[in-house]
């Protein structure tokens, strides 16, 4: 990743490098329209259009590397949530199909029936929480707002995992093979643990929302 992405030595916007050429250009509207050598980092005036073999200053460099490595660390995150999201939208899928295989006038049909709400609360989670990791890569690492907004991701992604266990790991087609009191009740609870954490993943949203409102952003 370090060697494809690299800071702009003027604005510090990350730039990619997608051909052989090593005169680069940190292109507007997003850049500052600084131009450089992508080998040494130097201002690219300075070479004369010639190569230059020079190593970068080794603070240039280390800014490279924990640039690189910031990025692919919110690259990943962004990934691995994109398939959760892709994952609890097959739960959905499953759980819609589970009840429509079965008798709608029996106990567990109608206690069931919550379950693809939940599931579809799972992926709307796991779609904001996806994008919060891209909000995140743009703040400022070393500011206290970038810690706060970690405490919420970190909150999100507590009660997420928890209620993905519930809907993904709980095999619901026992309940059909044993509609006894016993199974019922166990159905009950969990039911009743779903939704009390829908509510507080809900909570955890609405603190989010409220949150980033301070910063001219919203969650949506």
């Amino acid at each position: 990743m370090s060697g494809k992405v690299k800071p702009c030595p003027t604005c510090s916007r990350l730039i990619q490098k997608n051909g052989g050429c090593v005169h680069m250009t940190c292109r507007a509207p997003a850049g500052c329209g600084h131009e450089f050598n992508w080998d040494c980092l130097c201002p690219w005036g300075t070479h004369g259009g010639r190569p230059c073999t020079r190593a970068p200053a080794e603070e240039d460099a280390r800014k490279t590397q924990i640039s690189a490595e910031r990025l692919w660390h919110y690259q990943d995150q962004f990934v691995r949530q994109r398939e959760a999201q892709a994952w609890a939208m097959r739960c959905v899928d499953k759980s819609k199909a589970l009840l429509d295989s079965c008798i709608q006038s029996s106990a567990t049909a109608r206690n069931l029936g919550f379950l693809p709400c939940v599931a579809g609360e799972v992926v709307k989670g796991r779609r904001i929480l996806k994008w919060t990791h891209a909000f995140a890569y743009l703040m400022d690492a070393r500011s206290p707002e970038c810690d706060l907004f970690n405490l919420h991701q970190v909150r999100l992604l507590e009660i997420l995992d928890m209620l993905s266990d519930l809907t993904e790991n709980t095999d619901w087609e026992m309940f059909f093979q044993a509609e006894s009191s016993s199974s019922q009740e166990d159905l009950l609870q969990k039911r009743s643990e779903a939704l009390s954490l829908c509510y507080v993943l809900q909570e955890a949203f609405g603190a989010l929302d409220t949150w980033m409102s301070g910063l001219g952003a919203k969650v949506t």
